[in-house]
């Protein structure tokens, strides 16, 4: 496999998220989409958004059910 530029890693990221779901996602559910029910550490989740928050990926939203991560119009 070759190796990724943050970018192209991000990107990809970015089409899961978009994948499942467009209306807002919360932790758990980025969590599932990106990793499944594996093992993974949920700190590592928080770490990508909160990278691909700080770049303007990301906003977070108040929603019915508490925070919401939505992906920013053109990205």
């Amino acid at each position: 496999m070759p190796n990724r530029s943050q970018e192209e890693n991000e990107l990809i990221i970015l089409n899961a998220l978009r994948q499942a779901g467009e209306a807002g996602l919360d932790i758990d559910a980025i969590h599932n989409a990106l990793f499944g029910q594996g093992e993974q550490s949920k700190s590592l989740t928080k770490k990508l958004l909160e990278r691909l928050k700080s770049r303007g990926h990301l906003r977070v939203k108040m929603g019915r059910s508490g925070l919401a991560y939505v992906i920013t119009p053109g990205h």
